[in-house]
């Protein structure tokens, strides 16, 4: 059972060179756009990675839904700047 996954991001600037080369980004492009990263990767800046719980999948066992499309539907509805909560006390 998954609550949680992670990843460690790309950081050998030959991978991320081939890798934006496959996209159709040309070495002036990579260097003018993210040559600040690549250099500190060049130099040795250590991997950099992260963790993030999964708030759906915890959501998913404690309804004990079978799959986490059903505890998803909430989070459609999430308010955003496009979408603000109504005004209270009117």
């Amino acid at each position: 059972m998954e609550l949680s996954s992670g990843a460690i991001r790309n950081h050998r600037p030959d991978v991320m060179e081939k890798a934006f080369a496959i996209a159709g980004y040309g070495h002036e492009v990579l260097e003018q756009k993210f040559g600040g990263m690549l250099n500190a990767l060049r130099m040795g800046a250590p991997p950099h990675g992260g963790i993030a719980p999964g708030v759906d999948r915890i959501v998913m066992l404690l309804c004990n839904e079978p799959n986490i499309r059903a505890p998803s539907r909430a989070s459609a509805a999430r308010r955003n700047s496009s979408r603000p909560w109504p005004k209270r006390g009117r």
